[in-house]
């Protein structure tokens, strides 16, 4: 077999060369990954893969507010990867636009209610509810009191007052607030916006159950993972 000779020239500071000949497959570049899925998925990617990983390069990030838990793994290294839990909303809890600030047309959410019926304690209560939505009546009193004496002095008062409204001031629903779970009952408080009558769904009830449901799941998994492995840092940012 003749012999070949190479003359290699190399940078300053290399420390590997790698020489390929004939059909030598090419070399494969390894990546970091990024997972996301329930808020589960951290502590079950620590149950499968812990003997894999190399704890020291590995932490937990915890952020309530966004009612998410982040694993990340071989930190400050090109192959950084995570995965990424969060728990979220149902689309059903969602689509009522409770606590969003965001408002109804009546005549809209009397529609919507009809198709959601499923969502209300009762058939009858959802269909009571819906009529009166799609025939909202209310009898609105409006005065205005303007003076201005030119000297620096006025007054621009405007007063409204609703005598009569046909839709309740709350009603009930029983919804899943979060993927995966049951559903729960909680209280909804209709708000008429004075400038166009628009309506606004606000439940001081589910605010408090998405606080609560939180931080009792996260704990909960906080608790799982120190199991699984005391040496991991956990950081609650």
């Amino acid at each position: 077999m003749e012999e070949q000779k190479l003359n290699i020239n190399l940078a300053e500071g290399t420390q590997e060369v790698i020489i390929r000949n004939g059909d030598a497959s090419n070399p494969i570049e390894l990546k970091g990954f990024d997972y996301n899925g329930i808020i589960t998925g951290p502590v079950d990617f620590l149950k499968s893969k812990l003997p894999t990983l190399n704890i020291p390069t590995c932490t937990i990030l915890i952020d309530r507010e966004k009612r998410g838990i982040m694993l990340v793994i071989n930190e400050n290294s090109n192959l950084r990867s995570s995965v990424t839990g969060r728990l979220e909303f149902t689309e059903e809890f969602m689509k009522f636009k409770i606590n969003t600030g965001s408002s109804w047309i009546s005549r809209e959410l009397g529609e919507f209610v009809k198709m959601n019926r499923v969502y209300f304690e009762t058939l009858d209560s959802a269909n009571e509810l819906s009529a009166k939505l799609l025939h909202f009546k209310a009898k609105v009193e409006k005065s205005k009191e303007q003076k201005d004496d030119k000297k620096g002095n006025m007054l621009d008062h405007v007063e409204q007052i609703i005598h009569e409204i046909n839709i309740p001031d709350k009603f009930n629903l029983e919804i899943p607030i979060f993927k995966g779970s049951k559903k729960t009952k909680i209280g909804i408080e209709v708000y008429i916006n004075a400038n166009d009558l628009s309506i606004t769904l606000i439940s001081p009830d589910a605010a408090e159950i998405i606080r609560k449901t939180r931080d009792e799941i996260i704990d909960e998994q906080k608790d799982q993972i120190r199991e699984i492995c005391k040496e991991i840092a956990i950081i609650e940012c």
